[in-house]
């Protein structure tokens, strides 16, 4: 069956419309065939970028991996969100691919070999889903049947005792609204699932405090300072009563206060705290691991806040070490707090007066911004001026002239250049 897709299109000379289809009978405009990724490089970047592994061209087995998917990006993307949840490896994932694929062989032949590479990828998150939660996959199997529009689980809840699991999805949900910068939404959600935590399973129950984190995270966001700083101190307290101070959620929550506390210019006690973050980190997970070069990158900027310029050097470098491929020229980077460490480095470079090394830090964040976020993301604009600025002042300026610029602000970082080079919230 076909449809005239004309008779939907907005009567407008401006503007562009595309339409996605595996149909070769619409006939509308330019036609552009879309095909697979061909460069193994490409596969790997996706499986890299959403399971938040790096380096993968060193792990033969997320090589097969990806010569497997075919170069299919949504199936890539699949296999990485369910690599970044689950704790096995890319030979186990591979086993449980291949049996996916030949038992849905088996039952539906008739199905393409593009249907069944994304269908096996599906599949298999759908089964972990459905052993972490019943009520969620059962969800999810109704909403094939709803429209695009937001569901509002409040309304459906508001009658209804909350069971565990629905209070694991409302704080689930909070999190992924305050990704989204939805915080109005991720404060309604969090503040229910606190809610529900409470009754179900007490103030000091780890799920309690994951999601008084979360709230804290939420309320910083926000700009409610002070709220945030009650909730962290209110976790905190609880988790290290219970745990004592080295548990993997207290370190979360230490790093967070620092960063709450870098935000109010309470420096010294941000440095404690990330300091004591750092060494847990270190300890529990090790010197390379992403939480432990998170709270490196927190630590670089509050020592360059403090004017302590070559410690703060040594930070970054040793977070941007530590991914890796933010020193590789030939490598576009696109993991999110690389990123994050090559702005705040770049930085440290401007106000060093090392304006060469400045220039690379912001092209490269520059590039990866605009792959992670997009042009009309606020950093990329405001990396963009920078780099303009630096390389316009270059041209105009003699060597002799690039000198350092850090007494011209406060500490190292002015305020809005605080802002822009935020520290790393968990």
């Amino acid at each position: 069956m076909t449809f005239d897709l004309r008779k939907y299109l907005p009567k407008t000379d401006h503007g562009a419309i595309l339409v996605t289809t595996r149909s070769s009978m619409v006939k509308l405009g330019q036609t552009i065939h879309l095909r697979k990724l061909e460069d193994i490089n490409e596969s790997l970047e996706i499986l890299a970028s959403v399971s938040g592994q790096e380096d993968l061209r060193q792990d033969p087995k997320a090589t097969d991996l990806a010569r497997e998917l075919d170069g299919l990006p949504l199936a890539l993307a699949t296999a990485g969100a369910y690599l970044e949840q689950v704790s096995i490896g890319y030979a186990e994932y591979l086993q449980l691919y291949r049996d996916s694929w030949q038992k849905l062989h088996e039952e539906t032949p008739q199905l393409q070999t593009y249907d069944q590479t994304l269908y096996s990828t599906w599949n298999l998150s759908y089964r972990y889903i459905q052993q972490q939660s019943p009520l969620a996959a059962m969800l999810l199997r109704q909403w094939a049947y709803f429209a695009n529009e937001d569901l509002w689980c409040l309304e459906m809840l508001r009658d209804q005792e909350i069971d565990n699991a629905a209070v694991s999805a409302l704080d689930s949900l909070g999190l992924f609204y305050w990704d989204q910068g939805r915080l109005q939404e991720a404060d309604v959600m969090c503040e229910r699932a606190l809610e529900g935590c409470d009754k179900a399973w007490g103030q000091e129950h780890t799920s309690t405090l994951e999601t008084v984190n979360n709230l804290g995270l939420v309320y910083w966001s926000q700009g409610r300072i002070l709220e945030a700083e009650a909730m962290y101190k209110r976790a905190l307290e609880d988790r290290e009563k219970a745990w004592g101070q080295g548990h993997t959620l207290a370190l979360k929550i230490i790093n967070n206060l620092g960063v709450l506390y870098t935000e109010q210019g309470r420096l010294q006690e941000a440095g404690t705290m990330c300091q004591r973050a750092l060494e847990g980190c270190e300890k529990a997970w090790g010197r390379q691991h992403t939480s432990t070069l998170d709270i490196a990158n927190n630590l670089g900027f509050i020592y360059a806040d403090q004017d302590r310029l070559q410690e703060a050097e040594a930070m970054y470098k040793r977070a941007l070490e530590g991914h890796g491929k933010a020193f590789d020229a030939t490598l576009p980077v696109t993991y999110r707090p690389a990123l994050k460490t090559l702005k705040n480095y770049g930085f440290l470079c401007e106000i060093t007066g090392d304006v060469d090394t400045a220039i690379l830090c912001y092209q490269r964040t520059l590039v990866g911004t605009e792959a992670v976020w997009g042009r009309h993301d606020k950093w990329y604009a405001w990396i963009s001026n920078r780099l303009s600025s630096l390389q316009h002042e270059k041209c105009e300026a003699s060597e002799e002239e690039l000198v350092p610029k850090n007494n011209k602000r406060r500490g190292a970082y002015g305020n809005s250049e605080s802002e822009a080079l935020r520290c790393v919230q968990t």
